[in-house]
């Protein structure tokens, strides 16, 4: 990838993320036209960096191609500073998306506009995002709602949308009358370190894992679950403290 450019691959990857989000049809790019389609700023990075819109366009187009490829996503996700990492899996806040790989943001990017077509026709909680999974064993990506994440401890997932990205298909699960909805813990992990109520969320998962709590993922990822166990240890958890 990093043969069509003088230049770091991250400042490569920026540029055509920058592409993909001023262009409606990515795979159209050679196409249109640039001096009435793109920003200053842009053009005037693709003519330092590649000379021509041309060559811009087919080293975008390899770029295009080369997130399609199951390797290349889980490759970033596990090299990913941000996020919760799990075996098949990358979880970050809504409020991280922005930091993370350009790479990932492009593929992300173009997730979200058929996340976007999915959503019109859903009841407005639908069209909420609180955490965006990023399943690297599967080509898919998910928009989950936890609408109390900043308050509840250990907040309920709501509503989940995932998008194949090799077929367009969507899922759509809502939990909102559910008895035993999926749960969340070791908040911090998901958001930056200036995410406001970042230290909060670090103090109670390190109160938990002190006491044991989060040893047994399998028993605590649902409301149930997790209640019972704490129910079994003699504990409550009250405004991120534990009791």
């Amino acid at each position: 990838m990093e043969n069509g450019c003088n230049f770091q691959q991250k400042r490569c990857s920026e540029l055509l993320l920058n592409l993909a989000l001023n262009i409606e049809d990515f795979q159209l790019l050679p196409k249109i036209k640039l001096e009435s389609n793109l920003p200053q700023t842009l053009i005037d990075d693709i003519k330092t960096y590649f000379l021509t819109y041309k060559s811009a366009c087919e080293y975008a187009n390899q770029i295009f191609l080369e997130i399609y490829k199951p390797a290349t996503i889980k490759t970033y996700c596990q090299k990913s500073k941000i996020g919760k990492k799990l075996p098949t899996a990358l979880y970050i806040h809504i409020s991280a998306l922005e930091q993370l790989h350009p790479l990932l943001r492009l593929y992300e990017n173009l997730a979200h506009r058929l996340y976007l077509k999915a959503v019109y026709r859903q009841e407005a909680d639908a069209k909420i995002t609180t955490i965006i999974k990023f399943n690297f064993e599967k080509p898919t990506i998910s928009y989950l709602h936890y609408p109390e994440f900043d308050i509840d401890p250990h907040p309920a997932l709501k509503t989940s949308i995932s998008i194949n990205m090799n077929n367009g298909k969507v899922e759509y699960r809502n939990y909102h009358n559910s008895e035993n909805p999926p749960v969340l813990h070791r908040k911090e992990t998901f958001v930056n370190s200036d995410y406001p109520h970042y230290q909060k969320f670090a103090q109670l998962t390190c109160a938990e894992v002190k006491l044991g709590l989060l040893d047994n993922t399998r028993l605590i990822g649902t409301r149930q679950g997790w209640l019972k166990h704490l129910k079994h240890h003699g504990i409550e958890i009250q405004d991120h403290h534990v009791i």
